[in-house]
């Protein structure tokens, strides 16, 4: 089964965590249009503190660069959703190359 998740800020990642608690072997796509370099997630700290996850490292972009059958791409702008066809549509915004998930 493959998971693509739209948005790699708070809930994005949030989903993905929850995700990999009861599934750390089937492929995780993060797709997030912000192009800036990997921000510092604030957020992450409160689900630390709350003891949502161990650390606050857990919510940051390179702790799931580093997992298996996991993929962050960011400057990705996601256009459609087909429910029916579980495919997601989207593109680059850097050269409007096509992605489909």
């Amino acid at each position: 089964m493959k998971i693509v998740v739209i948005g790699g800020a708070h809930a994005g990642l949030s989903a993905v965590n929850a995700f990999r608690q009861v599934n750390e072997t089937d492929e995780v796509v993060i797709l997030e249009k912000n192009l800036r370099e990997r921000p510092f997630i604030s957020a992450g700290i409160k689900l630390a503190l709350n003891g949502r996850v161990t650390s606050a490292e857990q919510v940051n972009f390179e702790h799931f660069e580093g997992q298996p059958n996991t993929t962050y791409r960011s400057g990705v702008l996601v256009e459609r959703v087909d429910a029916a066809t579980k495919k997601v549509y989207a593109r680059t915004i850097d050269n409007g190359s096509i992605i489909e998930e």
